[in-house]
């Protein structure tokens, strides 16, 4: 199995709340996934993981 990518977000996830609103719906969905990457640093995410 090939090494899972690691993604470092440097913004906090107050920053990236407010850059939430008002945002379309493309764009909203790109920094709901940030703040999920910046929530688990450390830990990996995987589409499974919920299950």
């Amino acid at each position: 199995m090939s090494k899972a990518k690691q993604l470092y977000v440097r913004e906090s996830v107050v920053a990236l709340k407010k850059l939430l609103s008002n945002r379309s719906v493309t764009i909203s969905n790109r920094i709901r996934m940030l703040i999920l990457i910046r929530n688990n640093e450390g830990e990996s995410l995987s589409k499974q993981a919920g299950c």
